[in-house]
């Protein structure tokens, strides 16, 4: 017999598959706790959560960047931090330290800078993950040489202790006298001349003052630059003086002083007044002399180490000078230094891209922080260089002017390390760091807070309302059922049972 009721049936069991996929979804919904497995269910809203996932993955890769820097600046400040601290207690130490040189020939104070050096090479050397941090854009390599090396040499290659001695014996001269040519002017003149036009070595004419009685004084002038004093009647007074002031190689400037005397046992710089005025020039050349001998193995030599350093401790794209010889003690000029004959002190990155630019890192769309950092940098070389002269010198107890020399050298060791110049320019960098840091936290910040955002959004489009899914259940239950009897109603419909 014919059943009807076919349509009405076929009707039914398509809402009845419609709600049971309605069904199965809203269990997942509940189980996984998102709204759809793909973006496509997300309907209408994928694009924005494709979006904001995109922005999230952005944000991720930026905190990555910034943890890592902040990790190498950290590390960067506590290293410059302690060079700072290493460099000012040296500097201390030059104040109360006294001359009592050891069999080394070294005093404690430059024992101990050996030993800071060692702490400074060190901490330029300082690697986090393999990557050099004061090499510049050259990361992959360490910086700055051994101590050793540095001041020893290795192989055929000169070290800075070499470098120094080669330029003392250049600006010393072999006379002693500081590349000043000494001579009598007649019978009752004195002239002094520098020994080559030009030349960089040695002692350079500066000034003369004279209040001496009877003395016609002129100069420094021509070229070579030269000075002449000569003597006549009245001969000078007991206690008069004449005043010779000295450019060192370094940049400073010694005043030689030279009084007259009537009588008594003369002191350095005192010479006597003669019979008349040949004797008197002959006593006053004699004493000039002298003078420029001691001077020469004192502050000339001390004045000579600090253009040394200067010379070997170069940056950027300088090269190492020496001087042209041998001989030394003779030389008229410096020469490039080559990678074969001298040690390379520095080996990072000598472009001429400014230090803190040579390590850039985006942390932003539109944001890059530069941290980077070169051991050549004044604030580092300026410390190598004192503690390289300070541990490289060496003194005799018994020389006669030894203990002169070593004031000399400490003297301008410590003024160059307590120098409120030096100080600022190490500070400096540690304000550049720190600047980078608070770039980086403050970049850290904004990025914590959008990802919150993003994350929020994410949520309401991707997460589940777990509460009206579980209604949505029940209410599908319901129909599933109420449906279900419906059909199975209609299956055993037919015109006999209808009749």
């Amino acid at each position: 017999m014919t059943r009807i009721g076919s349509s009405q049936q076929s009707v039914l069991l398509r809402q009845i598959a419609n709600n049971r996929t309605q069904f199965d979804d809203l269990q997942r919904q509940i189980s996984s706790g998102k709204v759809a497995d793909t973006y496509g269910g997300l309907g209408n809203e994928r694009s924005m959560a494709l979006s904001l996932r995109a922005e999230k993955s952005g944000i991720e890769g930026y905190r990555n960047t910034i943890s890592m820097v902040q990790t190498r600046l950290k590390v960067m400040d506590v290293a410059v931090g302690q060079m700072r601290d290493t460099a000012s207690a040296m500097s201390s130490q030059m104040i109360v330290s006294g001359y009592e040189p050891t069999d080394t020939g070294q005093t404690l104070a430059q024992q101990q800078a050996g030993a800071r050096l060692a702490e400074t090479v060190d901490l330029l050397n300082t690697e986090v993950g393999g990557r050099a941090l004061f090499a510049g854009a050259k990361t992959d390599e360490l910086p700055v040489v051994p101590p050793k090396e540095m001041l020893d040499g290795a192989g055929n290659k000169a070290g800075f202790r070499q470098i120094m001695d080669e330029r003392r014996q250049a600006d010393v001269g072999s006379d002693g006298q500081g590349r000043l040519a000494l001579a009598a002017s007649g019978t009752t003149g004195v002239a002094l001349l520098e020994d080559v036009s030009g030349s960089p070595f040695g002692f350079k004419l500066d000034g003369l003052r004279s209040g001496l009685t009877g003395v016609t004084s002129t100069g420094p002038t021509g070229d070579p630059s030269g000075i002449l004093v000569d003597f006549s009647l009245p001969l000078p007074g007991d206690g008069e003086k004449l005043f010779l002031s000295l450019d060192l190689p370094d940049g400073t400037v010694t005043e030689l002083e030279l009084t007259a005397r009537s009588g008594g046992q003369p002191a350095a710089g005192d010479f006597m007044i003669g019979a008349d005025a040949a004797a008197t020039a002959a006593n006053f050349q004699a004493a000039l002399g002298s003078l420029l001998q001691s001077e020469a193995q004192t502050s000339l030599s001390a004045a000579s180490m600090q253009a040394a350093a200067d010379d070997f401790f170069t940056s950027g794209a300088d090269k190492v000078r020496r001087v042209d010889g041998p001989p030394f003690d003779a030389a008229t000029g410096l020469r490039d230094a080559t990678p074969d004959d001298t040690v390379e002190w520095y080996r990072g990155d000598r472009s001429g891209t400014p230090a803190r630019e040579t390590s850039l890192a985006r942390i932003d769309d539109n944001r890059l922080v530069a941290y980077g950092a070169r051991a050549d940098e004044d604030a580092f070389s300026t410390i190598i260089k004192q503690f390289a002269i300070l541990t490289s010198a060496t003194f005799d107890p018994a020389g006669d002017n030894d203990q002169k020399r070593y004031t000399a050298m400490s003297d301008r060791v410590r003024s160059t390390l307590s120098n409120s110049e030096s100080a600022k320019t190490i500070d400096r960098v540690i304000g550049e760091l720190a600047i980078a840091q608070n770039a980086l936290g403050e970049a850290d910040d904004r990025h914590i807070s959008t990802d919150n955002m993003a994350t929020n959004f994410l949520g309401q489009i991707e997460t589940a309302d777990l509460n009206e899914a579980a209604t949505k259940i029940l209410a599908l239950q319901t129909q599933l059922q109420a449906s279900y009897q419906v059909t199975s109603m209609l299956s055993n419909l037919s015109l006999a049972n209808f009749l």
